[in-house]
């Protein structure tokens, strides 16, 4: 066992993970104006993600939410009418969250990134950064997506966001490629994320699947799988 695996058996953050610097869960929460209205919807927020990850949405109710948030139920109520609109306010602020840190990561390595390689690489090892960061999460909100469709809708929206931004640098810095920009990385973005999705699925099943997030070399395979739709050489191994 290395320096960054837990002893749930998960591997802990690696270092791109932490240069990345993702947003943690407080810095989540859409917050209003007023401190003690801050505080509170702060307090709900915070135990409907614990209890909505931890248990799962089904079996959190509004009362355990309001006992883990040290507050009444009908103060949660003041705020959300029910338990799916609460749902969907956890999901969209992670959602904001990510997309900020999205644009920022981006543009704190603007000048790092000269070519489409390098480009393509560092999407591909971001999207595995951020489901290695953000497990529990991403369970809970795929588990959502496939029986409803607002938050199926939410899931496309973050996915059309993260692949624009991801097509938007790589033309500025690839002004006559060989391939639709665009169409490819869809399609590129498309097929790993429903692998890693897969992978973080199955990390409560230990048996399946073999693969995983954690595993460096898996994650080189598919940014070698990325080149090859592009039409760019793979990198070498010694580089990486």
């Amino acid at each position: 066992m290395n320096d960054d695996t837990n002893t749930s058996g998960i591997a802990g953050p690696r270092e791109i993970d932490r240069k990345l610097g993702w947003a943690g869960p407080t810095s989540w929460i859409l917050e209003p104006q007023q401190a003690r209205s801050r505080d509170k919807l702060e307090r709900i927020m915070a135990a409907a993600l614990a209890l909505f990850t931890a248990k799962g949405y089904e079996n959190a109710s509004m009362n355990d939410i309001a006992a883990e948030a040290g507050i009444s139920a009908g103060a949660i109520y003041n705020r959300f009418p029910d338990k799916q609109s609460l749902l969907y306010a956890v999901l969209a602020s992670y959602f904001g969250a990510r997309a900020a840190d999205v644009v920022r990561i981006f543009r704190e390595n603007s000048e790092a990134l000269r070519t489409p390689q390098e480009i393509i690489e560092f999407y591909i090892r971001l999207m595995f950064s951020s489901r290695r960061t953000d497990r529990a999460i991403l369970r809970l909100f795929e588990r959502s997506a496939l029986v409803d469709a607002t938050a199926c809708e939410m899931a496309a929206a973050a996915n059309r966001f993260t692949a624009e931004q991801a097509a938007i640098f790589l033309a500025d810095r690839w002004p006559d490629p060989p391939v639709d920009i665009m169409k490819t990385i869809v399609r590129v973005h498309s097929v790993i994320r429903g692998t890693v999705v897969l992978l973080v699925m199955g990390d409560e099943t230990p048996s399946w699947p073999e693969l995983s997030v954690d595993d460096p070399e898996f994650e080189d395979d598919l940014i070698d799988m990325a080149m090859q739709w592009f039409g760019l050489p793979r990198l070498e191994r010694a580089k990486r």
